[in-house]
């Protein structure tokens, strides 16, 4: 784990800092892991007397003998797996998605030139503090606005602004993403983590790309696959059409963004 590649920073700073989400299933992952790194202990300790007890159920000395180890061998291999599980969960709850972050902000050429951006649902503010502290080493006078689901998320965000010494960039504003409460063409940029496919999944997720090409969207781009909660993410970066064009049986595209 140690510190992140693109930030430099140590993952004890960043969780003192954005604090961690659904700890309880952490704890969950860990107990169990714990558990059932006991069980195989006592498995392997307390074999032969297992085995005696398998004997009770299968006529067979020797078949008690293999379910006896095959259970034990379940039970080691359970136990290994939660622990990964819940390392994996440790490092993406808040590490992986501040790298990410980093790596989502790199894909913008020049931030000098932003003047207004959009953090689709803000969360903690990982992603949002992120452009605010690229438009601040890059001396721009520009904003970046988090959208927040609700008031406490927005303050919590403000708060974890403050903390990475962004505050003067950052500003949060409650609203929904599926009607966003901002006139066309407002952002320069507009960002988005973990987020915009729970108000997608209609598209699914291998299709996101296609929805992407006919909203005539230009510059589509997907990263290569990361690992996160167990399940494969990506990076996609796009860019909207500088013109829309009218022909026969076409509809222009507008965007609230």
């Amino acid at each position: 784990m140690g510190k992140t590649a693109t930030a430099n920073r140590d993952w004890t700073q960043i969780y003192a800092i954005y604090g961690m989400d659904q700890w309880q299933t952490l704890v969950f992952l860990s107990l169990h892991a714990a558990l059932f790194s006991l069980m195989s202990v006592l498995f392997l300790v307390y074999f032969d007397p297992i085995c005696t007890r398998f004997e009770a159920f299968l006529s067979s000395p020797a078949g008690a003998r293999f379910a006896a180890g095959f259970t034990g061998s379940v039970t080691a291999i359970s136990a290994v797996c939660l622990f990964y599980a819940a390392g994996n969960f440790f490092y993406s709850a808040v590490p992986l998605h501040h790298e990410m972050a980093h790596r989502m902000v790199g894909a913008v050429g020049d931030w000098s030139m932003v003047r207004s951006a959009l953090d689709l649902g803000c969360g903690r503010g990982i992603l949002l503090n992120a452009v605010a502290t690229q438009l601040k080493k890059t001396g721009s006078s520009g904003r970046v606005v988090g959208l927040a689901q609700g008031k406490t998320t927005a303050l919590s965000t403000l708060r974890t602004a403050k903390m990475e010494g962004v505050q003067e960039y950052v500003t949060c504003r409650e609203g929904d993403v599926r009607s966003l409460p901002f006139p066309d063409n407002y952002f320069d940029v507009v960002t988005s983590a973990v987020f915009v496919h729970t108000v997608g999944k209609e598209h699914g997720a291998r299709t996101y790309v296609r929805r992407l090409q006919e909203l005539r969207m230009e510059d589509i781009r997907v990263s290569e696959r990361v690992t996160a909660f167990m399940v494969s993410s990506h990076i996609v970066t796009f860019r909207k059409p500088d013109q829309h064009v009218l022909g026969i049986g076409e509809v222009r595209l507008d965007w609230r963004c």
